[in-house]
């Protein structure tokens, strides 16, 4: 607590600056922010905090003779006083200054009213203060092309943010996750063991979801021995286990495909503890019930599956499976219909 406090006053000062000199290279979703340790580590902590302290004291005690200008730099603290300060939060996030920053600009606007009015009759330099002012919009409304650009997608959002924080574990973690959504495994694959090497890879809840998404990936291309050791680091590393029902899933998977049905079993239904609303998972515990000679639980399980995603083909698959095992030749013909039925056939 006493590291964020000391950190705060320069985020703050930060954010001040990125809306006045708010170059593309210079905005990112996630910062790379370095953490004061002390009053004068690094040395911008003790000013920062004075700067702020005289800003604040300077608006309080010209608040009658200048109302707009103390009114419009207080609501700026005062909005950043919560998630700037002694609430556990990530540190900093661009998205913060939106409603402080909504009266910051209106005394530089006033100023720069008031500036033309009074060159008003020097021509010169009320022209120079009118290209200029023109110049300035001109080369925000580019700033914010380029931006737009950037978070055009998942991949160039996440590209840019690893270019800009190299050192970060999220950034590269969710770069890697769209790598893998667009198809991209091995690229996917190095990002993901660049974000275990990453200096924010020692919190445990950052490292459980990047052994997952590796475990996913090796079981997505077929080594399912890689893909069962990672997916355990998954769910050992941070119980409760909230983060990493899917790698349940894939376990039960990998070991029904061993024939070790019962600790499959196990694994299915931690899955559905933890997430009870995805289908895929009521399905895979449907799969080892019919492997394991009960179709009535079988097809129970595949019921919850449709209940969640009617439009789950293999859920009525399994269903007709069950019914041939119960040696119901009418129902499992009706249940492999509405399967073809299903998918067009």
């Amino acid at each position: 607590m006493t590291e964020r406090l000391l950190t705060e006053p320069r985020v703050i000062l930060f954010y001040i600056s990125l809306l006045f000199y708010p170059l593309t290279s210079r905005l990112t979703l996630i910062h790379d922010f370095a953490v004061s340790k002390g009053i004068f580590d690094p040395w911008t902590t003790a000013p920062a905090i004075l700067a702020i302290a005289v800003i604040i004291i300077f608006c309080l005690i010209r608040a009658k003779k200048w109302p707009l200008f103390a009114y419009c730099m207080i609501f700026f603290f005062l909005n950043h006083f919560i998630e700037g300060s002694f609430l556990s939060l990530e540190i900093i996030f661009e998205h913060r200054n939106y409603l402080p920053s909504m009266l910051l600009f209106v005394p530089p606007a006033v100023l720069l009213v008031r500036a033309l009015e009074y060159f008003y009759r020097k021509k010169i330099i009320f022209y120079s203060l009118t290209v200029m002012t023109t110049a300035l919009l001109v080369i925000l409304a580019v700033s914010v092309y380029i931006q737009n650009d950037i978070m055009k997608n998942e991949i160039s959002l996440w590209s840019d943010n690893v270019e800009k924080s190299p050192r970060l574990h999220h950034p590269r973690q969710s770069l890697a996750v769209a790598l893998f959504i667009a198809g991209r495994l091995p690229e996917a694959r190095q990002e993901l063991e660049r974000a275990l090497n990453s200096y924010e890879s020692g919190l445990i809840v950052k490292k459980n979801l990047t052994y997952g998404c590796l475990g996913e990936y090796y079981f997505v291309t077929g080594d399912d021995r890689k893909a069962f050791d990672y997916l355990s680091k998954s769910v050992n590393l941070y119980p409760p286990y909230s983060y990493v029902p899917l790698s349940f899933d894939r376990m039960a998977i990998i070991l029904m495909r061993e024939g070790a049905l019962q600790k499959a079993e196990e694994m299915a239904l931690k899955a559905i503890s933890l997430k009870p609303q995805e289908a895929h998972f009521h399905l895979t515990y449907s799969e080892i019930l019919l492997k394991k000679g009960q179709p009535e639980a079988a097809i129970k399980a595949a019921l919850q599956a449709l209940k969640a995603n009617p439009s789950l083909v293999d859920a009525y698959k399994y269903i007709a499976d069950a019914f041939a095992l119960k040696k119901n030749s009418l129902a499992e013909d009706h249940f492999r219909k509405l399967s073809k039925k299903a998918i067009g056939l």
